[in-house]
């Protein structure tokens, strides 16, 4: 994990590439497993358009990413 945000209220990864693998969403996906009360799970990336996993991780193109910080969409 990059960053933690508050009581576990969103963990948020950062990773320079445009290609999100499963092997990076590891980290995210165990962090689930031992702390259930996560409310949001993020990568920030540079992929093209924004996605969410089936498991609920939120995949953001880093400027969408920016845009929803700003406008307190993240928190």
């Amino acid at each position: 994990m990059d960053f933690i945000i508050n009581d576990m209220e969103c963990a948020i990864e950062a990773k320079a590439t445009d290609k999100i693998k499963k092997d990076e969403l590891k980290g995210l996906r165990e962090l689930i497993k031992d702390q259930p009360s996560i409310k949001k799970r993020i990568i920030v990336s540079l992929v093209d358009s924004s996605r969410l996993t089936e498991d609920g991780i939120e995949i953001l193109n880093y400027m969408d990413f920016i845009k929803m910080l700003w406008q307190g969409k993240i928190l």
